[in-house]
């Protein structure tokens, strides 16, 4: 029996072979916030570090990818997701190339959070098994049998925005757990009702995100749920580096795409919540290019700087809440401190962008400039351009992130147009 249904192959986009020209390292300490624009505001991480220990190595490694895959592979069809180069917008902006990476119809979830959930409640199973058996149970042994019975006496949980939850939830369903959803009250009712369609039992908390991590946490504790958090403030929780080991497939993916046409990118810019895909694929590419691996730009809201405000401080904090922003799947304040290590030590910069920029990039997406497709996504998905946009337009920004004419831009497409 098949426990994913993961959408047909879509085709690899095709490209030549051009290489990047070399860059300038425009590494510099402290931060800029450009009168004129003060939505915009850059840090560049003048201190990244050469340790990397066991916890992160695990997740972000060039073996971190291996137990997914063994999942995936268990799998009828085992889709990767296209790689589409936008040659009109690169024009338009000035810069050589550029790619989107399109997560929009990832395991028919809509967005990478599917890599990460499904793999989490999957290997909770295989361990609770493994204790069962005393052996390490094949990934198709996971339905039916002793596994079953196992499951069906099991309680998922987690916090969401909306994309992370609907994955533990399709988890919980394949292996018919039982799962609870905590949201904030932000959450669009669209969202919600997704959620509910998976089977899952949906809380709504009051305040935001973290508000809803904090209850699922509570009460995971106390009924003795299982809690599947894309988020921890431990390097050891072992749910939320499951999590993050899933996104590693993305990075992989990524990495071979390019290197099918002899890409090799300057930068990659990075939309980021609590941080897990950003820490995914800027650590997961250095790992695999090591000193020819592009450049990590982290992008935020600016109504939500978790990672922005934590490495400024070199600790992980929780920003302030001022109200909500349109990029409402990075409407997260505190980030998670397995991505907070990983980022420190690997990216570039982080700044922050507006929800006015991010309505522009969704535009330009959907403008199809030239004979680029149209892509029609959301703020979120968009962020990572809006970040590109806000460098690009101001020339002291642009300098200090490395970025000019001969430029080639990865994008990552996380979502697709309703969430």
């Amino acid at each position: 029996m098949q426990w994913l249904d993961l959408l047909a192959r879509a085709p690899p986009w095709q490209s030549d072979a051009d290489r990047r020209p070399a860059l300038q390292d425009p590494r510099r300490d402290g931060s800029l916030k450009r009168k004129g624009h003060p939505q915009v505001a850059l840090w560049i991480n003048d201190t990244p570090r050469d340790d990397w220990p066991d916890s992160l190595e695990a997740r972000f490694g060039l073996d971190a990818v291996k137990a997914p895959r063994r999942l995936l592979e268990a799998c009828p069809v085992d889709a990767e997701t296209p790689l589409i180069q936008l040659n009109g917008l690169a024009s338009r902006l000035g810069v050589r190339r550029i790619w989107w990476k399109d997560e929009s119809a990832r395991m028919r979830l809509t967005s990478f959070k599917a890599l990460g959930g499904v793999f989490a409640v999957a290997r909770l199973l295989e361990r609770r098994v493994a204790a069962a058996l005393k052996s390490d149970p094949e990934p198709q042994a996971l339905i039916g049998g002793a596994a079953s019975s196992i499951a069906e006496d099991m309680t998922v949980t987690t916090a969401t925005d909306g994309n992370h939850g609907l994955s533990v939830a399709a988890g919980a369903a394949i292996f018919k757990m039982k799962c609870v959803i905590f949201v904030h009250s932000r959450v669009e009712p669209h969202r919600i009702k997704r959620l509910e369609a998976k089977g899952a039992e949906v809380r709504v908390v009051p305040g935001v995100f973290d508000d809803a991590v904090a209850e699922a946490q509570r009460v995971a504790e106390r009924e003795g749920w299982h809690l599947i958090a894309d988020t921890s403030e431990s390097l050891d929780d072992l749910a939320s580096g499951d999590v993050v080991q899933g996104y590693s497939v993305l990075a992989d993916e990524l990495d071979r795409q390019l290197g099918e046409v002899g890409a090799e990118p300057s930068h990659v810019f990075c939309q980021a919540g609590v941080g897990g895909m950003a820490a995914a694929v800027i650590a997961g590419l250095k790992a695999r290019r090591e000193d020819d691996a592009p450049l990590g730009i982290c992008v935020e809201p600016e109504a939500a700087p978790a990672l922005f405000a934590s490495l400024q401080a070199g600790r992980p904090q929780r920003a302030e809440d001022v109200g909500g922003s349109v990029m409402d799947m990075l409407d997260c304040h505190a980030p998670s401190r397995l991505a907070f290590e990983a980022l420190a030590r690997c990216a570039h910069a982080f700044m922050t962008v507006s929800d006015a920029d991010a309505a522009k990039a969704v535009k330009l997406l959907a403008e199809g400039h030239d004979e680029d497709p149209v892509i029609e996504t959301s703020a979120t998905a968009a962020a990572g351009l809006a970040g590109l946009v806000a460098l690009l337009r101001d020339e002291e920004l642009r300098k200090k992130a490395g970025l000019g004419a001969g430029s080639e831009i990865v994008l990552i497409g996380t979502e697709g147009a309703a969430g």
